[in-house]
Formats: structure tokens, C-alpha cells, sequence
């Protein structure tokens, strides 16, 4: 019931105005992939409540780091749906827990939902293949 409870925190929208419509899948994958520096597959090796969880890297879609790197990754909610995210602290991650995070400077646990991967692979947002990747650039090919 927590998700209930942030969501009577967040504001209404002013009135008399329509709201826009939710973006579509396409968009917000491609949104995410501008607007992210690292976008990279791995595996949480260490979670603790009172600590940043350990990420290793597995593969690199888009960014400078490397796999085999490990990253001190702060929890979020990533690309949640959730209304107003930040009323509430974010859910826990599990050691073992897989999947494929966005962020920019300071790495954080933003899952990536799995149907965006796809599309900006297929939109060359991304490297689709590891060979794709240069290495050193900090883009997938163009």
C-alpha cells in the first residue's frame, strides 16, 4: 500500500488544463538513451541496506566503462511508472538481481525495462553486439 500513499502526496494538475498524453514505449526508450552517458548490462554481486550495492558490469552498451568493472551503485527507481518516486525511498535489490541500468555520472540501480533495450538497439542507439562498440568513444556506432 505504499505505492497508494505517494500517490495522494502528488499534486493534481492546474486546473483547466489536459494533460499531455503518456509518452510511447519508442519514445522513452529513446529518450533514455540520450539522455543517459552509461547504459550497461551486469549483475548486483553485494546489496546491503546501509550501503550502496555492488554492480559488476557484464557488457557495455553505451559508455566508457568496461565489463569485468565493478561500480558502487546507489538504489533507485529507476524508469518506474510509480507517480511522485521520491515520496517514498525505492525498493530493495537483491545479490544475483540481473539487468541492464542507465545513469550519467554517479552510477544508480535504474533498471531498464527489457523492451527498451531492443528498441534502441534497433534504432542504433545503442551497440547492438559487443564487436559494435568502440571502445574509448562513449557512443555506440554511428
Amino acid at each position: 500500500m505504499i505505492w497508494l500513499a505517494a500517490a495522494a502526496f502528488c499534486l493534481p494538475p492546474p486546473p483547466g488544463t489536459v494533460p499531455p498524453p503518456p509518452p510511447t514505449l519508442e519514445q522513452r526508450a529513446e529518450l533514455a538513451a540520450h539522455t543517459h552517458r552509461n547504459i550497461v548490462e551486469g549483475v548486483i554481486v553485494r546489496a546491503q541496506d546501509d550501503r550502496p550495492a555492488r554492480f559488476k558490469i557484464t557488457r557495455v552498451f553505451k559508455g566508457q566503462l568496461k565489463a569485468g568493472m565493478v561500480v558502487e551503485a546507489a538504489p533507485s527507481w529507476g524508469f518506474s511508472d510509480m507517480p511522485c518516486p521520491g515520496m517514498v525511498p525505492p525498493p530493495p535489490n537483491l545479490k544475483g538481481q540481473r539487468g541492464v541500468i542507465a545513469f550519467n555520472d554517479l552510477p544508480e540501480l535504474a533498471f531498464v525495462p527489457e523492451g527498451w533495450i531492443a528498441i534502441m538497439q534497433q534504432r542504433r542507439l545503442i551497440a547492438r553486439t559487443p564487436d559494435d562498440y568502440r571502445v574509448g568513444t562513449g557512443s555506440a556506432p554511428e
